[in-house]
């Protein structure tokens, strides 16, 4: 071990003569230990420093996201090479510059209320996102993080780490339009609507609901293709485009429904809308090579006069559009201008119709039907009633639309076929001859996916055999022809029959009834009720010639007096009912009138 020792010299005179030396050792061995350790110490430092240095050069310079510092007027101070991609601007140029001069206007305010929440004394971490102004013009959008840089406990400026999300909200607009608009029209869709009415940003001051509906839709896209009818619909959604004001709303409701909110409108202005919508959509349609001609209905409904909520507007509007349909297609109605018994509004009505079920309010009556040779009853049609507890008798062409529109026909036409099955039973049960009683099913009934399970059911629980009930369709619904075609072989395999009620008003084609598992044919009472005409004469002998050709039955409707019973006797029309052999009658009344009817045909 090394030692190290200080010496100090005592020199002692005596009169000049040296007599003896002192010598003082001192051993400064750690001392020396310790500056040479200091000296080492202070060499690893600085080379940690060195190495620091190159880490944070390192990771400012070679970071994946822009790194950049600011002091405290905003001005850069530093700025790595992803601020040049990301900016446009090299080093150099953006340490001449102002962070202030590269945010979007839209966004400066907030970015600059961040930059002080920032370096303000006790400034903390925060988070930002802005879009960026780039050298050459174009905006990109930044995500930052931002956080005070402090010397001494001052905070002298701030970093900032930045990562471009362009892309990112690019991809968030494009999921944000398409859950807002529809995806074949373009066009706002019901999510959007139902969110702007949720924010209240369509008010219902002045405004006027117009909705419309294809008339042939369905014809046009089961003949030419899925494909020409969202062609066809797309041309639809720019004729309404054109045809309307820039301030005005349109809105695909689903399927070939539109929605248009009219604003600052009044009946006038919304009554030349309609008539604008009905020029435009009327004229025909090229589809390729192809030319189609549609038709829209459309109901209107008015602030003010027809509800207070843009909610209740459309309904009504829907409620109009479907009374413009019945009124012959290819028109509008508003909904102010529609008929009620009393003030006996849709609304209501649907409200009442749910008591109904539940009050016993609804009843049954059957019409006879008979054999026109033999004069024999084979058969009733079912028909509903109401009897509303304060306002009377409602009468069904009223409250079955309004059925049909709420949903509540599944439930009534339920409760319909089992009340007529369970009485037809009750009648063979009293010794009454058996016959077959007829009820008609709904569009929306018949389209029901359980409706094959429920009469099923319904034979199942009231014991009628499947052949003495009868199940009558209108032409009008069999216009999806695969699910008419698979629903109607399903229900011939129960054992009921079927029939095509009001036959010749509709577009079926022929071809397709000889697809159809049907057994009777019921001519229009329109038909029945013109037989003066020839031109009547004609669709009649025609139908009932072309249903015997195809081996079905054809019944009458309306029959009212003895010539066109003697008229349709003659050209062996089968079966036949009217107010001539018996209005509709009460299950009690019905037993009564066996011997009568006959002797009116023999």
């Amino acid at each position: 071990m090394a030692v190290s020792f200080v010496f100090k010299l005592i020199i002692l005179a005596l009169g000049f003569v040296v007599k003896a030396i002192i010598v003082i050792a001192k051993d400064v061995t750690k001392r020396k230990l310790t500056e040479h350790e200091l000296i080492i110490e202070m060499k690893n430092l600085q080379e940690q420093i060195k190495i620091s240095e190159q880490r944070y050069k390192s990771l400012f310079d070679y970071h994946s996201d822009a790194v950049y510092s600011l002091d405290l007027s905003g001005k850069f101070t530093s700025a790595n090479g992803v601020c040049e991609t990301l900016s446009g601007y090299n080093p150099q140029e953006l340490l001449d510059k102002n962070f202030s001069e590269l945010i979007h206007e839209e966004d400066l305010a907030e970015t600059i209320r961040i930059f002080y929440l920032t370096i303000q004394d006790g400034g903390s971490q925060q988070n930002n996102r802005f879009r960026l102004k780039r050298k050459n013009g174009d905006s990109i959008h930044l995500d930052t993080t931002t956080i005070p840089i402090i010397v001494g406990g001052q905070t002298v400026g701030m970093y900032g780490i930045a990562k471009d999300i362009t892309e990112q909200i690019k991809n968030q607009e494009i999921i944000q339009h398409l859950a807002f608009h529809d995806y074949l029209t373009g066009l706002p869709n019901r999510n959007m609507l139902e969110s702007l009415l949720a924010n209240e940003m369509i008010t219902v001051e002045k405004v006027a609901i117009l909705f419309i509906d294809l008339d042939r839709f369905k014809i046009i896209n089961d003949t030419l293709g899925h494909s020409m009818g969202d062609l066809l619909l797309k041309r639809v959604a720019e004729r309404l485009k054109d045809s309307l004001a820039e301030k005005d709303l349109i809105f695909r409701q689903g399927g070939d429904e539109f929605i248009v909110i009219l604003n600052d409108s009044d009946r006038d202005r919304a009554g030349a809308a309609a008539n604008q919508i009905l020029e435009a959509l009327s004229t025909p349609f090229k589809l390729n090579t192809t030319e189609v001609y549609i038709s829209p209905s459309i109901g209107i409904s008015l602030a003010q006069e027809d509800g207070e909520t843009v909610a209740t507007l459309i309904k009504h509007a829907d409620f109009a559009m479907y009374q413009a349909k019945k009124a012959g297609k290819k028109t509008y109605r508003f909904y102010s201008c529609i008929k009620y018994e009393g003030d006996f509004d849709p609304l209501t009505m649907e409200l009442e119709l749910h008591k109904a079920l539940k009050h016993d309010e609804l009843f049954l009556h059957y019409q006879p039907k008979v054999n026109l040779q033999t004069g024999k009853m084979f058969g009733a049609e079912a028909l509903l009633r109401w009897n509303h507890s304060k306002r009377g008798m409602v009468s069904p062409e009223r409250f079955i639309p309004v059925a049909e529109e709420s949903g509540l026909i599944i439930p009534i036409g339920e409760w319909v076929l089992r009340q007529a099955c369970s009485q037809n039973k009750k009648w063979q049960e009293n010794g009454l001859p058996p016959i077959v009683i007829s009820v008609n099913l709904s569009a929306r009934q018949f389209s029901h996916a359980s409706i094959v399970a429920t009469v099923e059911k319904i034979l199942g629980e009231t014991g009628l055999e499947p052949h003495y009930l009868e199940l009558e369709i209108t032409e009008s619904m069999t216009f999806d022809i695969e699910h008419t075609i698979s629903t109607l072989h399903e229900l011939k395999k129960l054992g009921v029959l079927i029939s095509i009620d009001d036959f010749g008003t509709g577009f079926s084609s022929l071809n397709y009834l000889k697809q159809f598992p049907v057994d009777t044919l019921k001519i229009d009472q329109s038909f029945v009720r013109e037989l003066s005409h020839n031109h009547d004469v004609t669709i009649v002998k025609t139908i009932i010639s072309m249903a015997h050709h195809l081996q079905l039955k054809v019944v009458a409707e309306g029959i009212e007096t003895r010539e066109q019973l003697v008229f349709l006797q003659q050209h062996d029309c089968d079966e036949g009912q009217g107010y001539f052999f018996s209005k509709p009658l009460s299950a009690e009344e019905f037993n009564k009138v066996w011997t009568r009817i006959e002797r009116l045909v023999v």
